[in-house]
């Protein structure tokens, strides 16, 4: 909802309020208030084993747990996951020993591998979850079953959704998390956040001397060499090349006849690590950051990462280990 932080967390708490009054008009409990940890513990009991019961709390819990979150409350996410997974797991359960009475179904045993496969999943702590859910039930009976239950849907949330729904806000904001702790924290940077933006752009007629009268300490590390035209791009020199060229060549030598081509073109939204992939895959000293990864035109480059840049990416990120 737009408009004002007040107005909308009212508005979701007054929703949740009539669904609260309504689960106590009608059953006289209110089920899906706080954790819920009694409903789930009168699931995994066999106290609560109404399947269309089960399905509608699961169903009211999702939408109660959405309002507070979306309204701007801190309505956590584990135990309202683990909420979801008893209900919904209980309610199969009891389902399966209905359509098959002649098999020794435990609905509890499907509560308990819902319940780790929903917080496996959404959180994406399925090891995580496994055990954590094992400790809280002590049932050796589900450890296979709530192994595979949590693979799938772990699997299943990876394919629907990239981003843990930890992670998910985080990532809209352009924070990119690590997957596992010993990952490298620089590598995940994006590209914009990296890239240099001072750099030149300069005609490929434009002959060596020409540049070094031009030249300032001010000027940008690397130089963009472009077509007449000032939108087709010839290729990439950095200044210290063109130093170096220019004391072994003539001075009247064009840039064009000299520039390098060894670069790459990436998205600002592409990550570093990716960058350096298609930087080494390419045998590139430099990548071109526009707005896409397609064909850019000079006025669409945005920024450079030369090789240099990414050691400094690199020094950076030790700065987390080290501070």
């Amino acid at each position: 909802m737009r408009g004002s932080y007040y107005l909308r967390h009212m508005t979701g708490m007054f929703l949740l309020g009539i669904i609260l009054y309504v689960l106590m008009a009608r059953f006289g409990h209110y089920y899906v208030e706080g954790v819920g940890y009694a409903t789930v513990q009168d699931v995994l009991t066999g106290t609560l084993l109404q399947p269309e019961l089960l399905f509608f709390l699961f169903l009211l819990k999702l939408l109660a747990t959405s309002l507070t979150l979306g309204s701007g409350a801190s309505g956590g996410i584990f135990s309202p996951s683990l909420y979801l997974g008893a209900t919904i797991g209980g309610a199969y359960g009891v389902i399966l020993r209905q359509i098959f009475p002649g098999l020794p179904i435990d609905p509890s045993a499907f509560a308990v591998a819902g319940m780790a496969g929903m917080a496996g999943g959404a959180t994406g702590a399925a090891v995580t979850a496994i055990v954590m859910i094992f400790e809280m039930t002590l049932n050796y009976n589900v450890i296979i079953p709530m192994t595979i239950t949590v693979a799938l849907s772990y699997g299943l949330r990876t394919m629907l959704s990239k981003e843990s729904i930890y992670t998910m806000k985080l990532a809209r904001r352009g924070r990119i998390i690590p997957q596992v702790l010993q990952a490298n924290l620089y590598q995940l940077r994006r590209a914009r956040d990296v890239m240099e933006t001072g750099f030149l752009v300069l005609p490929a007629s434009k002959k060596l001397n020409e540049f070094a009268q031009t030249m300032t300490p001010q000027s940008g590390l690397s130089v963009l060499v472009v077509s007449d035209d000032g939108k087709t791009i010839i290729g990439v020199l950095s200044k210290d090349d063109l130093l170096r060229i220019l004391i072994q060549s003539k001075e009247t030598v064009a840039l064009g006849d000299v520039t390098s081509k060894d670069y790459v073109i990436a998205s600002d939204e592409t990550s570093l690590f990716e960058v350096m992939d298609k930087m080494h895959s390419q045998h590139a000293s430099v990548a071109l950051i526009g707005d896409s990864s397609g064909a850019l035109s000079a006025h669409d480059v945005k920024g450079l990462i030369t090789r240099e840049r990414i050691g400094e990416a690199t020094t950076e990120g030790m700065d987390i280990f080290l501070g």
